[in-house]
């Protein structure tokens, strides 16, 4: 395996890497330790109690240990309350170390379905694919959290993440793919979430897939309130009997200052129809 990501773990036993080559563990209580290393290199972000020591050359996996993370925050879920979805917003920790408190007592807000749910009380959307990345901007422009049902959206305009505090929510990978050569996703507000999207090249060259802030004061994230991603996935790349290409310049395109990008994978396939 080449490598993984883990973090909010509260572990009894040892934990063992098996045959990964690279990991990163965030914020989690090993209770029984670390039997094996994976075979390149670790990470240990705000893991107790004890981490394996720093360690770099004499042949061996290389490994940073690092006391605690600076600010973390885990990424949006759904938990059900009385027999209704919540949309539960993680608060941001400072100088993390372990695993979050447990019970969880987070804000929480309940979901919503519909365009025409217009009783201004509900601040979720729940939205599928067959809804247009108008209906989406709307309900995002009424400054709702919106969760993303699995399935394939094709964007003929990008996602507009523009409210304090905002989140976008993707379930089951809910897969995005901008096909005018614009972002899939703008995020540009102080303390808004993405989590859990996977985006796409799309047909027509794309100056970035997703972008973080506009370069102005007003589109960055604050020392209070980061813009967070969580499992942010990006992808140029198209089977070779694709019936289009799949492009872009750039996958992630940061442009605001306190961003935290919590766990991303980006990859450009090769061999295939991408650029």
């Amino acid at each position: 395996a080449s490598g993984g990501f883990a973090a909010d773990l509260r572990l009894s036993g040892a934990i063992a890497f098996g045959t990964q080559q690279q990991s990163l563990l965030r914020t989690s209580e090993l209770g029984g330790g670390v039997e094996g290393l994976p075979s390149f290199n670790s990470v240990f972000l705000g893991v107790t109690p004890t981490p394996p020591p720093d360690r770099c050359g004499g042949g061996g996996p290389a490994v940073a240990s690092v006391g605690s993370a600076p600010l973390a925050a885990e990424k949006p879920f759904l938990f059900l309350q009385n027999q209704t979805l919540h949309l539960a917003l993680p608060p941001i920790r400072r100088q993390a170390k372990g695993a979050a408190p447990r019970p969880h007592h987070f804000p929480a807000a309940p979901l919503a379905s519909g365009d025409d749910d217009d009783d201004g009380r509900s601040v979720v959307f729940v939205a599928t694919p067959s809804d247009s990345a108008a209906a989406i901007n709307r309900q995002l422009a009424r400054g709702r959290h919106v969760v993303l049902t699995p399935g394939l959206y094709a964007l003929p305009v990008p996602l507009r993440v523009a409210t304090r505090g905002q989140v976008l929510l993707g379930l089951g990978f809910a897969t995005l793919t901008p096909m005018r050569g614009l972002p899939a996703v703008e995020l540009l507000a102080a303390g808004v979430r993405m989590a859990g999207v996977l985006v796409q090249a799309g047909p027509l060259r794309s100056r970035a897939l997703v972008v973080v802030g506009d370069g102005s004061p007003s589109s960055s994230g604050t020392a209070d309130a980061p813009i967070l991603l969580h499992d942010c996935f990006v992808r140029v790349y198209a089977e070779r009997t694709a019936p289009q290409p799949a492009v872009a310049t750039t996958m992630l395109w940061v442009r605001a200052d306190h961003v935290v990008v919590d766990h991303a994978w980006l990859w450009r396939g090769g061999g295939g129809g991408g650029g």
